[in-house]
């Protein structure tokens, strides 16, 4: 202390054993008991056999289990629950963000990986962040995001299903959503996809995300999905021509130089509706129309 006395570095915590991948103790965390204490969790200092960015906590024990697929959970107690629960995967980033230590560590232990972090602010952008870094780091790693909805984290998670909590978490995980998805997901939020703006400033990240996906069959993929979220559902483009005509409101051109010999305001049928068409001479003086048909309704 500041007048010299010694005092535990760790009083009123919970404390946690941190492992190397061997399962060597090399470190502590722990968690204030106190939740007037402003350091919610501290870790042992940087040692010559510890450093918090190298190492994952509970990753000798996915190790042992020789799981192909990891859980990347966001604290100690999120990990002992899913262990506890079956998931021999989980691993966490001991309360930092994922380092390329660690992903490289991931990377040459698993084929694919789920991010599991808490559903809020803080952990939508860890999440973002993870992304980042694994696809730099490990891009061949499939790498994919379970929402837990109601719970904020699977600790939580587990709690509030005491009968079926291990069931629901590995039904999650089969629903999670590929990162790439996630990512556009996120482009979307706070946005209405009704507004042409809004369209407009989805359609300008959607292309940002999509400039870092590398597999061209992912990139078609998507590129179709955005396409499809973003097109005006209002146009309507029949598929075939409506062979019943109504009214026609012809209004010739004056102008001798221009190819447009005439303006037609056209109602083929009670659906549909032209306006604006373009009526231009061919070489055998018959009339060509330039323009497609809309809903009347819409237009």
């Amino acid at each position: 202390s500041k007048t010299g006395h010694v005092m535990d570095r760790f009083r009123d915590r919970i404390m946690y054993p941190i492992f190397d991948t061997v399962g060597n103790v090399i470190a502590f965390g722990g968690r204030a008991l106190n939740k007037e204490d402003k350091a919610k969790y501290i870790n042992t200092n940087t040692t010559p056999v510890f450093r918090k960015s190298n190492n994952l906590y509970g990753y000798n024990f996915a190790r042992k289990a020789h799981s192909d697929h990891l859980i990347l959970a966001e604290g100690y107690m999120d990990v002992i629950a899913l262990q506890t629960a079956g998931f021999t995967g989980a691993v966490a980033s001991l309360g930092t963000s994922l380092t390329e230590e660690q992903a490289r560590l991931i990377g040459r232990s698993c084929k694919e990986l789920t991010i599991c972090y808490d559903s809020d602010t803080a952990g939508i952008r860890a999440t973002q962040r993870a992304i980042q870094v694994l696809r730099s780091v490990c891009p061949e790693l499939r790498v994919s995001v379970a929402s837990l909805g109601e719970g904020k984290d699977p600790d939580e998670f587990i709690k509030m299903h005491p009968e079926d909590g291990a069931e629901r978490l590995a039904q999650a995980f089969k629903s999670a959503i590929s990162d790439t998805e996630y990512r556009l997901q996120m482009c979307k939020s706070g946005l209405d996809m009704s507004i042409n703006k809004d369209r407009l400033t989805y359609a300008v990240e959607a292309v940002r995300v999509l400039a870092t996906v590398e597999t061209p069959v992912e990139q078609d993929l998507f590129a179709a999905q955005i396409a499809a979220e973003i097109k005006d559902e209002e146009v309507f483009e029949p598929e075939e021509e409506p062979t019943q005509r109504y009214h026609a409101f012809i209004r010739p051109v004056s102008d001798a130089e221009s190819e447009v010999v005439a303006f037609a305001d056209v109602i083929i049928n009670e659906d549909y509706r032209i306006n604006g068409v373009r009526l231009v001479l061919d070489e055998h003086n018959r009339f060509s129309v330039l323009m497609p048909a809309y809903l009347a309704k819409d237009r």
